[in-house]
């Protein structure tokens, strides 16, 4: 079972607040879905900051 690593977790917040899907973000780090949710319903979800920005070879959404 894979989960988000210490970096990856402020990017995932960052694309949850402008409004990627988890399913998105989730392909995007090669995980399942059920992770993405499992942090966003965390306490550490809320604790951790946003990442300024998202990666260069992040998915743009249409």
């Amino acid at each position: 079972m894979s989960y988000l690593t210490d970096d990856q977790k402020p990017v995932a917040k960052l694309a949850l607040e402008m409004g990627y899907w988890q399913h998105e973000i989730a392909a995007y780090y090669s995980i399942n879905q059920g992770r993405i949710s499992e942090f966003k319903n965390s306490v550490e979800f809320k604790k951790t900051a946003s990442a300024p920005g998202l990666p260069t070879d992040f998915p743009v959404r249409h």
